[in-house]
């Protein structure tokens, strides 16, 4: 518990996730569960988002923290399409 307590209580607190993110520049995918209360809501990061060159965002809208079990195609499909650079038919290299 000490360490989930640090974790938790130091580190996540203080780091700075905006650090750097001008000079990222490789492609970003961040795949959300619409109802994970463990992380927040969806939408805080839309204020982020607008900091990276290149990201993609996927909410999945039937779960929670772990959408790669509670929508387990529709995550495999979406990861692999964003790895072999298709985006809703849209080529994203």
């Amino acid at each position: 518990m000490q360490a989930i307590d640090y974790i938790w209580g130091v580190v996540f607190r203080d780091i700075d996730i905006m650090e750097g993110l001008e000079e990222l520049d490789k492609p970003v995918l961040l795949m959300l569960g619409k109802y994970d209360f463990l992380t927040g809501p969806t939408e805080l990061w839309d204020d982020v988002k607008e900091h990276f060159k290149n990201i993609t965002i996927k909410i999945f809208e039937k779960s929670a923290h772990c959408p790669m079990y509670e929508e387990a195609e529709l995550f495999d499909k979406e990861l692999l399409n964003w790895v072999s650079g298709i985006d809703n038919g849209n080529l994203l290299l």
